[in-house]
């Protein structure tokens, strides 16, 4: 009987110690949801801007003006609202984003002509001379979408040399793990935000910055991945 005493006081102790640790592990989870919470209070908010009117007052469809063309970006603007509104009244406007590319891997080969082609344009649009007329304006910038390998901005750096340290290349950053990576390094030095996108036009709208450039570089559909909730049509509207 004697024998039996401390065996069902150690088994006593070790129960209670499990219990503390139960209560701990509870403060601590409670903790960080409450950290999570208050920091999703500091996000932008949200707007969904009416469309472009060109000069007749009806909605803008470059190169067609036709009644037939004007109802379809009507109709087009109306179901990505739509998306958006709906985002917003499930309370799905997070802070931040984990990234999903689905199953299907990157094509290297059609990304590739895709930064070539960025790069063609971007010349085109700033006459060959990019870092004279960001340097001669502070509020010109070029809004890109990139990973931690910058992929996009590695190839817009063999062109201009001096977007490797320019923070006029903006690059929201959702991911938060991607944002860490991307400027834990020493490579390129640009303007990293850990915002979503849709976050950053609307917290950046009143500052009047023009944008020389845009390369949005969603992978998956318009209106959304099968398998991950964000629109890139309702996130950048």
């Amino acid at each position: 009987g004697d024998g039996g005493g401390p065996k069902l006081a150690g088994a006593g102790g070790k129960k209670g110690q499990g219990s503390q640790g139960q209560v701990h592990c509870k403060d601590k989870a409670a903790r960080r949801l409450e950290w999570w919470q208050r920091l999703n209070e500091v996000k932008p908010e949200l707007t969904l801007p009416e469309p472009q009117k060109g000069p007749s007052g009806a909605a803008y469809e470059p190169a067609l003006a036709s009644e037939a063309a004007t109802r379809s970006t009507a109709a087009a603007h109306e179901a990505v609202v739509s998306i958006a509104r709906t985002r917003l009244g499930k309370g799905q406007d997070w802070l931040v984003r984990d990234s999903d590319y689905g199953e299907a891997p990157a094509h290297a080969n059609v990304k590739a002509k895709v930064n070539a082609a960025l790069v063609r344009a971007i010349i085109d649009v700033s006459s060959g001379d990019l870092e004279a007329e960001l340097a001669a304006d502070p509020r010109k910038i070029l809004l890109l979408l990139d990973t931690p390998q910058y992929g996009t901005l590695r190839e817009l750096v063999e062109a201009f040399p001096g977007l490797r340290c320019c923070q006029q290349a903006v690059m929201p950053q959702a991911d938060l793990r991607h944002y860490f990576e991307m400027v834990r390094g020493s490579e390129f030095y640009p303007g990293v935000r850990a915002q979503r996108m849709d976050h950053w036009l609307c917290a950046n709208a009143p500052i009047g910055l023009k944008c020389l450039a845009a390369f949005l570089d969603y992978e998956c559909r318009l209106v959304g991945a099968v398998s991950a909730p964000p629109s890139p049509a309702g996130g950048t509207l």
